[in-house]
């Protein structure tokens, strides 16, 4: 996590980012950095970067499966596209998943 912190806080070509890393002792559990007023939090338990934001795709399909994730009210809420975001000079997502009713942007540990 600190060296994802590192390269949040270096090289950003969308502007100066805010990034902020909660921890319990020495072990950090979460962040969340905000690029251009768009929130992304770091979750050691999603399985799949996810977005709400179908404007910040680089590349883009559409999901024509009627694939669904659950969201934080438990609920589940279709997949609608999946594609590749750039967020940072150094850090350029894959396989991020579009899910319109999302409260906020997910990036994966496991995936990065």
């Amino acid at each position: 996590m600190d060296h994802l912190l590192r390269l949040l806080k270096s090289n950003f070509s969308f502007g100066i980012p805010s990034v902020s890393i909660a921890q319990t002792g020495s072990d950090p559990i979460a962040l969340s950095c905000f690029l251009n007023s768009t929130p992304w939090i770091i979750d050691s338990s999603e399985s799949n970067h996810k977005t709400n934001s179908s404007h910040l795709f680089d590349t883009y399909s559409t999901c024509h499966e009627n694939e669904k994730v659950k969201i934080i009210d438990g609920s589940f809420s279709s997949i609608v596209g999946k594609g590749s975001i750039k967020i940072s000079e150094n850090i350029h997502l894959k396989f991020v998943i579009h899910v319109p009713k999302l409260a906020s942007n997910f990036l994966s540990m496991s995936t990065l």
